[in-house]
């Protein structure tokens, strides 16, 4: 089979973004609608932005870095869409950004809260539905208190 010519590529991608309507996309969205390999894509172009941007669309951004600003202001978008500090399964549903992003940022999702609420209010928050720590043991534990007398102490 000969090579395919980069023009006979270029327009598979146009194709492609016309059917899904949109300037950008992903190999994984071409390997579903397109005709041609995208290993050929690839191959041909050297790399599947080159190849974006052969045909005149937009190159794929999915790893570049997220900006603090960035992402809290989604943050507070979906906080007070949500109308509570959102639990990571809240947040996931609502936000357009991950909790796994937050997390590579901040360690784990009580680590996010904190950081966007502040140490004492998080803590408040992320406490409030956990059961109550066990005391420490004491020198009375297993002492039975006392019976209060029923007659009243002049009387003794």
């Amino acid at each position: 089979m000969p090579a395919m010519k980069r023009e006979e590529i270029i327009g598979e991608l146009k194709r492609v973004a016309d059917l899904l309507g949109r300037n950008s996309f992903s190999r994984t969205d071409f390997k579903r609608y397109g005709r041609i390999n995208s290993g050929t894509v690839e191959r041909t172009f050297g790399t599947w932005n080159s190849a974006l941007e052969a045909a005149d669309l937009v190159p794929i951004d999915r790893f570049k870095r997220i900006s603090d600003s960035e992402l809290e202001d989604e943050w507070k978008r979906a906080h007070q869409k949500i109308g509570k500090t959102p639990t990571r399964n809240e947040f996931f549903a609502e936000s357009k950004f991950s909790p796994s992003v937050y997390e590579k940022r901040f360690g784990n999702w009580g680590n996010v809260v904190r950081h966007y609420l502040g140490s004492h209010m998080a803590t408040l928050v992320l406490d409030a539905g956990k059961p109550a720590e066990p005391k420490p043991a004491s020198v009375l534990d297993g002492v039975e208190p006392m019976e209060r007398p029923s007659r009243p102490a002049s009387e003794f």
